[in-house]
């Protein structure tokens, strides 16, 4: 079993021993500081902070790199615990938190040449089941930092299988104390996109002088600005949230100050924005520094006079949240001419907004442990049990085990052990799982009697416990006696008499559906034949030929591209394909990509409608019919669909080769560059798919608008 266990538990039990621990009394309160693969524990000269290794807390977990470069500067950031060599889909550092603590969390991925010279790595850092970060070997150094509110007294911070393995060499976790981000919100995750230090052209302050470990980058210089500093200048009035140093620098200008971001992500997101104001020049008084805020052109505050009479104080703080959609333009404008001074600003920062996916009700993921462990006692070896481990219903839900989201987490409703060969007493676990509807328990070998505590499951609706011959059947009183519960405890002869029943129906509908069929291929066998002999000889075309392709020139859509294996598939289907969404891939205009895997193996890309998308129910159905139809080899085809309740969803099969933006630009293009010939024949692949496209959609156009396709052809 401790082979197929990952970072979670062995790395709790440890922390807990490091925090309280004499030699980690220069670690502050709550800080948790994690130098993956380092060979011994270790201070970091410039915070003072201690770190340690997670070499000796991770038995057969992941293997160590040195991914060092000429660019690193850090002595000790020249590892990375790099992991993919087993059949996890995530691996998780579970860290110990105060329920209800803000938190920083900041994890370092080191890529460089290494990670580089292997195949394309792509994979997901996730803090819970939260997704929030794409990471690709093509960057030689990732930062991730968001912010959460701890809801259990736990956190996973995650790497999701993607393509490759998966790495990362520091994980950070620091407490803020004062709430100033999400003001106790559970329900929302802060990426970090910039922090800024205005004014600051130094060095980048950091702990100890920002208690809660942010790092404020030094501003760039902005054009026509003027920098300001003040020792002495501190503030008033107010309790502020960051450090001092940080607001003792600012710009200023004496129209307009723009900070401009054009890396973000691509579609609308939510995004927070915070400023920061401190009036440094002591001349200035009330009246005479006033300025608009915009983002993006949009007026979002009016009039900002620091110095406003009646507050009392020289300090201000404002925060907006709005939609972007790739590109950020803040700008601080002088209200009118006749104002004596323009804007200043001190410090900035930006965060994308995530919804934080619902999590396992710790309670029931803690009795779902306590069940694997219990039944482990007495069946060591058990295929199923080996494979339960990471969160139970996330990213996706356990063999044998349903989950539903209940208030905003997930419990599990479902706990099917049946047929699994097992020994030994009933887990009293399971009377931990209070919202269980369905328990299966037949077809093994459990002896003793049914736990008493069972009676606590109030919303059991259905128990299995039949063909356990050592197991006393005796129901506790009060089990018995729930309302709508359906207890089935039939002996083995029974079961079995049963299943022979069954598979006797199933052979007689068989036998009657084959013949059924069998008529149905000689009657269609028959009338293609006269048809075909009926039918006139169509007309031959010349083939157009060159050295990429060889293709008739002429097509008939309707004969040629029909796809008629296209399928509708359930909410529920998607999202156990997806684990949850849990592998963001892409976004395109239609939007976001997630990686999945059918039941049967097949990985495809699913594209989920984006929330923003003006595409409605008539367009949707127009366009998979259209998809529908489409069968052509220079085009992905539809595998299928889903479009429940305001769910608009495209299932393709999943290319693992990659996009050609990544062909053309990306890393894989510093490994093998495209030659022209197959550049030319890409070019015009996607020409005959997106032609064929147009042929079909003027063909199912062409009664009632008409539609023209005109063909053109080079030698």
């Amino acid at each position: 079993m401790r082979e197929n266990m990952v970072a979670c538990l062995p790395l709790l039990f440890f922390l807990f021993i490091f925090i309280s621990s004499p030699a980690a009394a220069v670690a502050p309160p709550g800080f948790i500081s994690i130098a993956c693969c380092a060979k011994s524990n270790t201070t970091d000269p410039q915070t003072t902070i201690a770190y340690i290794s997670d070499d000796y807390l991770l038995d057969n977990v992941g293997i160590c790199k040195n991914v060092a470069y000429s660019t690193i500067t850090s002595y000790f950031d020249k590892t990375a615990r790099v992991f993919g060599n087993d059949n996890h889909t995530r691996w998780c550092y579970n860290l110990p938190v105060t329920k209800e603590q803000e938190y920083l969390v900041r994890t370092t991925f080191l890529g460089g040449p290494f990670f580089r010279s292997m195949n394309d790595t792509s994979f997901n850092a996730s803090f819970g089941s939260t997704s929030i970060s794409q990471i690709d070997s093509s960057h030689n150094w990732i930062v991730v930092e968001g912010v959460f509110t701890a809801t259990e007294n736990h956190a996973n911070i995650c790497l999701v299988r993607g393509i490759g393995n998966a790495y990362i060499s520091k994980l950070e976790l620091r407490p803020i104390n004062d709430g100033t981000y999400l003001h106790g919100s559970k329900f929302s995750i802060l990426k970090l996109i910039s922090r800024v230090d205005l004014g600051n052209e130094d060095f980048a302050y950091r702990y100890p002088i920002d208690l809660a470990d942010r790092i404020w980058e030094t501003g760039t210089y902005i054009t026509g600005s003027t920098s300001l500093s003040s020792s002495k200048i501190t503030p008033q009035g107010a309790n502020i949230s960051i450090p001092i140093e940080v607001l003792q620098t600012a710009v200023v200008n004496a129209e307009r100050l723009q900070f401009l971001h054009a890396d973000l992500d691509v579609h609308h997101y939510d995004y927070v924005i915070i400023l920061y104001f401190l009036e440094l020049d002591a001349s200035v008084q009330t009246g005479e520094r006033i300025f608009d805020v915009y983002i993006n052109g949009d007026e979002m505050y009016h009039n900002i006079d620091i110095l406003q009479t009646g507050r009392a104080s020289n300090y201000r703080e404002i925060s907006v949240r709005v939609k972007l959609n790739g590109y950020l333009n803040i700008s601080l404008v002088k209200a009118s001419d006749e104002i004596k001074y323009g804007p200043i600003c001190n410090a900035y920062e930006v965060f994308q907004v995530y919804q934080k996916a619902a999590e396992t009700l710790e309670r029931d993921a803690t009795a779902m442990l306590n069940i694997r462990d219990e039944l482990m006692l007495k069946n060591p070896r058990n295929e199923i049990l080996e494979k339960w481990h990471e969160d139970p219903c996330r990213p996706c839900p356990w063999e044998r085990l349903s989950c539903e989201e209940m208030n905003g987490t997930l419990v599990i409703t479902m706990l099917d052990l049946s047929s699994m060969n097992l020994q030994g007493p009933l887990p009293t676990a399971i009377s931990d799982l209070k919202e269980i509807k369905e328990l299966d328990l037949q077809r093994n070998n459990f002896s003793g009697s049914i736990p008493d505590s069972f009676t606590s499951l109030q919303n059991l609706s259905k128990l299995y416990i039949g063909c356990n011959p050592s197991l006393n059947s005796q129901l506790p009183p009060g089990l018995s006696g729930l309302q709508n519960i359906t207890i089935n405890s039939e002996s083995c002869a029974s079961l079995l008499s049963a299943s022979i029943a069954s598979q006797r129906n199933v052979y007689i509908v068989g036998t009657v559906a084959g013949g059924s069929i069998a008529c149905s291929i000689i009657l269609g066998v028959f009338f293609t034949c006269f048809y075909r002999r009926a039918r006139p000889n169509k007309k031959e075309f010349p083939t157009i030929k060159n050295a990429v392709f060889s293709e008739s020139s002429i097509h008939d859509p309707h004969d040629s591209y029909l796809n008629p294996v296209v399928q509708s598939f359930s909410l529920q289907y998607i999202k156990r394909a997806t684990c949850h969404y849990s592998t963001m891939i892409g976004e395109g205009g239609f939007g976001a990509v997630y990686r999945g895997t059918l039941p049967q193996g097949q990985e495809v890309a699913v594209k989920v409608r984006s929330s923003t998308s003006t595409q409605g129910t008539r367009e949707f159905d127009n366009e998979v019919t259209l998809l529908s139809a489409i069968r052509h080899e220079n085009l992905v085809p539809l595998l299928g669909y889903c479009c429940e309740y305001d769910h608009q969803i495209l299932v393709y099969p999943f290319m693992s080769n990659g996009s050609l933006q990544d062909r053309l630009y990306g890393e894989a293009s510093k490994r093998k560059v495209l030659d022209w010939p197959t550049r030319l024949s890409i070019a015009l692949g996607a020409a005959r798919g997106k032609f064929n496209v147009s042929a079909l959609f003027c063909w199912t156009l062409y009664h009632t608008q008409g539609c023209k396709v005109e063909q053109h052809s080079s030698r």
